[in-house]
């Protein structure tokens, strides 16, 4: 932190990370000339020494944290302050180490939680989060210049994010696996994006009481530990398949639809892709991430609303004659 500050009180443990690879603590530090107190949270990582060679989870976990800190520290001083509060908000990056970051604090301003049965008004402001971070970064040379690291390649030592946003990896490829793998990495870069890549409940606050131009509660999102390139339906079926119980093909329809009008809204106010990214495009990839997904949980484990996944993958495949 700036020397300008000191620690005021003790820590306040939030969370473990995964494996005992650190921890997560609430900090509050007080300005040493006006007293003014800020509320910080410090994530450290601190992993156990493997006790025999580090496996390739081991050190693709260990480069998450890095590609986290990246991201925090680069990418989100490019994004400007949201005009609005449901501007896909990100948390201020106030101070880094290789092994530390110390970041605002968002529950101050995003008190509220998205857990228990998501309400179809707390799914269309993820949705908008999502569409507006996408439209950000969708249809831009620039906005894909930064440095990339391989989640196959765990030994590299360069910054950057993940060049395949979230974590579906599996190198048991089944004939289908490989043909839907194929058809995503063959989307033209000018339709692929900048994507969260671990967009659940758990990873996102609110403030019901504080509400956009639509009428939508503020939400920020939050562990960019596996951001990356690929196409921003990944987060959309990553979000609607594992968070939303009631979901259904007319509940699909509603919510893509306004995930589709957010992102139309921002891609026109950039004057870049609008008129190619159309909805079938976006279906296209829809259908083809949502197959992907349940490849993923079946070597994974199913949760979520697995049922209406594997329901509709099996109208996909169908339609597609797979």
């Amino acid at each position: 932190m700036d020397s300008d500050y000191e620690q005021s009180g003790k820590d306040v443990r939030i969370a473990s990370l995964w494996d005992g690879m650190g921890s997560i603590v609430k900090r509050t530090y007080k300005h040493r000339s006006s007293g003014d107190s800020i509320s910080v949270m410090v994530k450290t990582i601190a992993p156990k020494k493997p006790a025999s060679r580090p496996t390739e989870s081991f050190q693709r976990k260990i480069i998450s944290y890095q590609v986290e800190r990246y991201f925090y520290s680069i990418m989100n001083q490019l994004v400007p302050l949201p005009v609005e509060p449901c501007m896909f908000r990100l948390a201020r990056l106030y101070a880094s180490a290789p092994t530390v970051l110390f970041m605002e604090d968002l529950s101050v301003v995003y008190p509220d939680s998205m857990s228990g049965l998501v309400t179809e008004v707390e799914a269309k402001a993820a949705l908008k989060w999502f569409a507006n971070l996408h439209g950000y970064f969708m249809g831009s040379s620039s906005s894909q210049s930064h440095p990339q690291r391989s989640m196959t390649e765990t030994t590299s030592t360069e910054e950057g994010v993940w060049d395949q946003g979230s974590y579906w990896l599996d190198k048991d490829w089944q004939q289908l696996g490989r043909r839907v793998d194929e058809l995503l990495a063959s989307i033209p870069v000018e339709l692929t994006t900048l994507i969260h890549g671990d967009a659940k409940t758990e990873n996102c606050l609110l403030n019901h009481a504080l509400l956009d131009s639509d009428g939508l509660p503020a939400i920020a999102f939050y562990d960019f530990q596996y951001v990356g390139y690929g196409s921003g339906m990944k987060d959309v079926v990553y979000f609607l398949a594992t968070s939303i119980d009631w979901l259904d093909e007319k509940a699909e329809t509603e919510l893509l639809d306004w995930y589709f009008t957010c992102l139309i809204r921002v891609l026109k106010q950039k004057g870049s892709v609008w008129k190619t990214f159309t909805k079938e495009v976006m279906m296209d990839q829809f259908e083809l991430c949502m197959v992907d997904w349940l490849r993923f949980m079946k070597g994974w484990g199913l949760w979520g609303n697995a049922s209406y996944v594997q329901r509709r993958v099996s109208k996909i495949r169908k339609s597609r004659g797979w």
